[in-house]
């Protein structure tokens, strides 16, 4: 959800990923050099993309803390909220 939110952001807003790949940190980069999000929006997403790929990866040591991913979501929903128009 926070990956299509970003590419939905950085498509309405016209902007080019360049040569980056499409990926959390591409959009993530784009919209933080176009000063739409803040750097510690960037860092959190850095955080949560990271948690999403060990998920994904089967790296379940890595994502067994319930309160962590809880709070991802919970920081995920929030985020997405603030820059919903």
């Amino acid at each position: 959800a926070l990956e299509e939110f970003l590419r939905t952001w950085v498509e309405s807003q016209g902007l080019s990923l360049g040569s980056r790949k499409p990926s959390l940190d591409g959009y993530a980069v784009i919209l933080r050099d176009g000063d739409l999000i803040t750097k510690q929006d960037y860092k959190d997403i850095t955080a949560w993309g990271g948690l999403r790929n060990h998920a994904a990866h089967g790296e379940w040591a890595e994502v067994g803390d319930r309160n962590r991913v809880s709070l991802m979501l919970e920081g995920v929903n929030l985020f997405m909220r603030k820059y919903t128009s």
